[in-house]
């Protein structure tokens, strides 16, 4: 048998255990997702630890072989006679069905043991601990802990510093060079585990990755994504009065970059802030007839 702790928040701060893996044949690994159901309030199919009551979220765990590097396919699995149950503080248990990639109402790509579990509407906030069981048909058994109580680690913020590739008349996309930021640290309890909670820093917009770290280490990691932000002020005035136009949060990657402005039906032009660490802001005259107008 072998055990992956982890946890998830129903509401409130990002949660991460780091875990360590153990075993000479193949280990497995685990994350998860928000999936399509009656309450969706965030995006799906995309590794999170944060769900509201009445959403459905599906534990993915991919089977690695440890040979190879490389996740073991539908055969793999089953000639190893590989089973697995979500183990789920204060629920019943969730079982996890493996199904062959492209096979019958799956998608194609890489398999992986998946189970569904919709999270009861009276559900109370706070942090959920779960792991998942893995049996196999020889009965090897492992488990997986938490670092060592006391270990210092390092909650860091992946980012970039892009730039416009540009010359003699032309444009050759944003080569961007990863950075990295500490935003938080902890010292893990005496169960291994570790509570960090950060400051989101003003940043280039979406998908930012969260890792822990410790000894230069990654052990976890946690997508977080900046959502653009537009402000207009102010929101009215006469003819001829400076409109300043606020937008944070802008991407610098391909089609998240560029926004275009459109004031009274017109295209005006656009916004970016490639060299401006994701915000940018543009002032505009009044203009047009008396009454409102949309921007």
């Amino acid at each position: 048998m072998r055990r992956i702790r982890n946890s998830f928040v129903v509401v409130g701060m990002l949660w991460l255990l780091a875990t360590a893996f153990a075993n000479p044949t193949y280990f497995v690994e685990a994350d998860m997702v928000r999936a399509e159901g009656a309450v969706v309030r965030g995006p799906v199919c995309v590794p999170n630890s944060v769900f509201f009551p009445g959403e459905k979220i599906v534990s993915r765990a991919p089977v690695i072989g440890t040979a190879t590097g490389a996740e073991l396919a539908f055969e793999d699995v089953q000639a190893r006679g590989l089973k697995a149950l979500v183990k789920l503080e204060g629920h019943d248990d969730v079982a996890k069905f493996f199904s062959p990639a492209g096979g019958p109402d799956m998608p194609p790509g890489p398999s992986f043991f998946r189970g569904p579990w919709e999270i009861p509407a009276d559900a109370p906030a706070g942090a959920y601990a779960w792991h998942i069981e893995v049996v196999d048909a020889q009965g090897n058994t492992a488990t997986v802990r938490g670092l060592a109580a006391g270990t210092s680690v390092e909650l860091a913020w992946m980012s970039a510093d892009p730039a416009w590739n540009v010359g003699d008349g032309t444009f050759d996309g944003t080569p961007a060079t990863e950075t990295r930021t500490v935003v938080a640290t902890a010292t893990t309890a005496a169960d291994g585990t570790a509570s960090l909670s950060f400051a989101v820093p003003e940043d280039y917009g979406y998908v930012h990755n969260l890792f822990v770290e410790a000894g230069g280490e990654r052990l976890a990691r946690q997508g977080f994504t900046l959502v653009p932000t537009l402000s207009i002020s102010p929101a009215s005035g006469p003819v001829g009065t400076p409109i300043t136009i606020t937008m944070t949060e802008i991407g610098y990657r391909f089609r998240e970059s560029v926004w275009h402005m459109i004031y009274g039906g017109a295209h005006i032009g656009w916004m970016s802030a490639i060299t401006s660490n994701g915000t940018a802001v543009v002032t505009l005259p009044a203009s047009g007839a008396v009454g409102v107008h949309t921007l």
